[in-house]
């Protein structure tokens, strides 16, 4: 099963343009962590301008395999361009509540996005400083970025766990590694999650602390390799325009 990521270019001109560029430039994750692209497994395609439903957009296809930090570094990528070139809008539906539901959300200013598969709502992009992110509402800290496309703020780190104890339990790490079978165990003393609101959220700050102690390593490294790359995409677009 595949999935698509995409934007709406902001112009017809800009769209060609920037594809173009795109094709040229992009690099794919197992060439950027020095992997050997015949053993791919689940990745990410090209990027595309033959986006289903979307005919001004642009994007990537993925397979559902796709995980860990490959999977940050598409969203990244697809996030950087629409802050860059894509389309943008002062009010948009999202998923932004916990129960899914579609909710209009209006911004002081327009605000680029992107759009995931065929769903009908829309993924804001918000470029943020880290001191910014607690002024902005509990539900859209969510969509908190830095100017490269890479989520920060609260709830990036929850996402940058999952990637990292993603690649380690692919490579079999959770099995054959001490210190993470250290963690392992620190995280199951905890017990199971309360059922009191208050001492759930103070359980899971403690998990937190517990995974970062052990996998902060593999993000940091991870994630400065998903800004360098797009540094890189930065620089060599900015000699275009």
């Amino acid at each position: 099963m595949g999935y698509t990521i995409s934007i709406p270019i902001k112009s017809k001109k800009i769209r060609v343009k920037f594809f173009k560029f795109m094709e040229k430039n992009f690099r794919h994750w197992s060439i950027i962590t020095g992997k050997n692209p015949d053993e791919w497994q689940g990745s990410g395609g090209p990027p595309t301008d033959e986006v289903w439903e979307r005919p001004t957009s642009i994007g990537f296809d993925y397979q559902s395999g796709m995980c860990g930090f490959e999977r940050d570094y598409l969203y990244s990528v697809i996030r950087w361009m629409a802050i860059k070139v894509g389309d943008r809008l002062p009010e948009m539906k999202t998923d932004e509540t916990d129960d899914d539901h579609e909710v209009s959300v209006t911004f002081p200013q327009p605000v680029p996005y992107y759009n995931y598969d065929c769903e009908p709502f829309e993924n804001p992009v918000l470029v943020v400083s880290e001191n910014q992110i607690p002024t902005l509402d509990k539900n859209s800290r969510q969509w908190a970025v830095d100017e490269w496309g890479i989520r920060i703020g609260p709830t990036a780190i929850d996402h940058q766990i999952m990637s990292a104890s993603e690649i380690m339990l692919k490579d079999g790490f959770l099995f054959n590694e001490s210190p993470i079978n250290e963690m392992t165990e620190k995280v199951k003393a905890l017990g199971q999650k309360p059922s009191n609101p208050d001492e759930e959220e103070a359980w899971w700050e403690r998990r937190k602390t517990i995974q970062l102690k052990y996998l902060k390593p593999t993000i940091d490294e991870n994630l400065t390799l998903i800004r360098k790359e797009i540094q890189r995409l930065g620089q060599l677009w900015m000699s275009e325009v």
